[in-house]
């Protein structure tokens, strides 16, 4: 049964209880807006009726929200309904850490990924003045893309130091020291938590065996525990030394944050590279060093363009079947409008945002700025006051709405984005419609586009790999999901301030089901070049994009490719000074080498973009995976 006694709490079709006790239930339930797949946290009626739980309530929002990072659970939307106060989440599937450590200990690498996933997730909350208070095996969750923590429910917002609550809130068997002794709790209480953690996916054990509650708390109070080596000989060398300083009853001797327990797992990490090859992953490493590239990171002051240009889309696919392309029809339409505005009103042609104003609220979302304008629409930052997070709206022009395929691509995106979860891909949070405006909800990202940043030169050997693994990865799941992306290009791939990426824009995007895809390819002379702004697409189609053909997932790894070329080179791949030059290139000439333009690059990187190429789609990596993996060895490499 449903939280309110019906199949259905807000927009939000429940499909089963996948837990329930004293502090909630979760739901399974499915978005009918979207198809996607979520989890629903419900909290007891009798507390959303008190006032003090209900702080909770939005503190737990409010916490989450803060949270962006591909190892910590998503918050998606809040609501009430009927009294009743639930928070929407991603829907995660595998299984518990507590689950999967009855089938014992975890193996070296399995172990060492995981707890570096941990703690790469503390990190992200601790650096947000953020600690969970509820750690424990039950509050992560191993799923295919990682670990990922949950339930910031008892997170606790701290300015400073906070004092600890009288009350024991959470599972006690993972506490520290000091929130038994009654002192002022901060984050270093999660290190010791997860110090638990860490024995026992190391060992299979606990720590501090007892047999009731009072002896458990003095031995955790008072008693070292064994050695995990002793329990389990198998372990790469260096771990007893980081579990003993997790586990240091004293604060000043434990490790001040999860990011210098990154630190140490880094040099475990290292020497058993020396032993196991490349068993272990050059993706683990870079999770272990992320700390200290973040750093370097952070020095680089980057313009926050966020969003800016994403929505100067106006290379839509034409049909295939004949058919008008959408930019000539809304051109029309837009002419024939603008010619019956009276004087001293907008016009509204592409680029001159007319839509909302600062302060105008699409449902819980108030307007902020403008970021980005396009023939398609508007992208704006806004506020959801509901959890006090920034977001971005990428709202679809009312003219736009009167046509078809315009209405189709933005659907199509929607859906596109909601059937994908991966850290490097933009999330979508939300959709909308209101007084016939059409508008998604997606994450507010800081920092600027790969075109952005290519305007400055090139990328160092170094980052070209990083950011291609990165996003080799995220097409590889869009792939498996049988959505391919169809424009690949810089304009759409966004660099973060912490050496991360993200994918931007399904709004061409192949779907499997659901959404009518009329339109394949981007070949007419007329469709490409109106508005004058497609043409930089062309230069990142594959060559059977550009033949008219049916395409594959093969298309956008040689789009990735003509990509990863600017990024090592500053130049493109394929130019010319007209659509027909450019196609030649794409079609008939051989790329020059990278090492011609920047003769300091890798080898191995110049053959792997070489492949990725490959006119002859056949010629080429085969799958996302397969040049992501090529990747990797050439980080292994690059690093050694």
């Amino acid at each position: 049964m449903s939280p309110v006694g019906a199949d259905k709490i807000g927009p939000y079709e429940i499909l089963e209880l996948l837990h329930s006790d004293d502090r909630g239930r979760v739901y399974r339930a499915r978005d009918t807006r979207l198809g996607r797949i979520v989890a629903i946290k419900v909290l007891p009626v009798p507390l959303s009726q008190n006032g003090e739980s209900l702080e909770k309530v939005e503190r737990r929002a409010r916490a989450i929200s803060s949270l962006d990072h591909p190892n910590i659970c998503r918050l998606y939307d809040v609501g009430c309904q009927d009294g009743v106060d639930y928070l929407v989440m991603e829907y995660l599937e595998g299984e518990s850490l507590a689950e999967r450590l009855t089938k014992g200990p975890l193996e070296p690498v399995e172990l060492l990924r995981s707890a570096v996933e941990i703690c790469s997730g503390l990190e992200a909350a601790h650096e947000h003045g953020i600690f969970h208070r509820d750690l424990s095996t039950g509050a992560v969750m191993l799923t295919a893309s990682g670990a990922k923590l949950l339930d910031f429910g008892l997170g606790h917002l701290v300015r400073g130091l906070a004092r600890a609550h009288a009350q024991i809130v959470g599972p006690f068997h993972h506490y520290a020291p000091e929130q038994y002794l009654g002192k002022s709790i901060d984050a270093c209480c999660n290190v010791f938590s997860f110090g638990i953690m860490f024995y026992e996916m190391a060992t299979g054990a606990f720590p501090f065996p007892a047999e009731s509650t009072t002896s458990f708390i003095l031995a955790v109070i008072r008693e070292d525990p064994l050695s995990p080596t002793s329990l389990n000989p198998q372990l790469p060398a260096g771990l007893d030394e980081i579990i003993f300083k997790c586990l240091e009853k004293e604060r000043p001797r434990r490790y001040p944050s999860a990011e210098e327990i990154l630190y140490d797992l880094q040099g475990v990490i290292e020497r058993l590279k020396a032993s196991a090859g490349e068993e272990v992953s050059a993706a683990l490493l870079s999770l272990a060093t992320r700390s200290k590239r973040r750093a370097l990171a952070g020095a680089d002051q980057r313009s926050t363009d966020t969003w800016a240009g994403l929505a100067r889309k106006s290379s839509a696919r034409p049909s295939t079947r004949g058919r008008e392309g959408w930019e000539q029809r809304m051109f029309k339409a837009l002419m024939s409008v603008s010619s019956k505005i009276g004087k001293g009103k907008k016009s509204l042609v592409p680029g001159e945002p007319t839509l909302l104003r600062t302060g105008t609220k699409l449902g819980p979302y108030q307007i902020h700025s403008l970021l980005g304008a396009g023939g398609m629409g508007e992208v704006y930052r806004a506020h959801d006051s509901r959890i006090s997070r920034d977001v971005a709206i990428k709202v679809l022009r009312s003219l736009a709405l009167q046509d078809s395929l315009a209405r189709e691509r933005f659907q199509r995106e929607a859906r596109a984005v909601a059937s994908l979860n991966h850290p490097h891909i933009c999330q979508l949070y939300d959709v909308g419609y209101q007084a016939g405006i059409d508008y998604l909800v997606m994450e507010c990202l800081k920092g600027e586009t790969l075109a952005s940043r290519l305007k400055r030169g090139p990328l160092g050997a170094k980052e070209v790999v990083l950011y291609g693994i990165q996003l080799a990865d995220a097409l590889e799941q869009a792939h498996q999901r049988g959505v391919i992306h169809r424009d690949v290009k810089p304009a759409n791939i966004f660099l973060l301030l912490n050496q991360q990426c993200k994918v931007l824009d399904f709004g061409l995007a192949k779907v499997p089901a659901g959404i009518p895809d009329d339109a394949q390819t981007t070949t007419s002379p007329a469709a490409v070049t109106a508005w004058g702004a497609a043409i930089g697409t062309a230069h990142y189609m594959s060559p059977e994009q550009a033949r008219g053909e049916r395409i594959d997932h093969r298309s956008d790894i040689f789009s990735m490719g003509a990509t990863l070329y600017e990024m090592a080179t500053g130049k493109l791949a394929f130019g010319g000074k007209t659509l027909a030059l450019v196609f030649q290139a794409i079609l008939a000439e051989a790329v020059p080498s990278m090492r011609q333009i920047v003769p300091s690059l890798p080898s191995q990187l110049d053959a792997i973009v070489s492949k990725a190429l490959q006119k002859d789609r056949n010629q080429r990596y085969q799958s996302a995976g397969e040049l992501r993996d090529a990747l990797r060895q050439a980080s292994h490499d690059l690093a050694a």
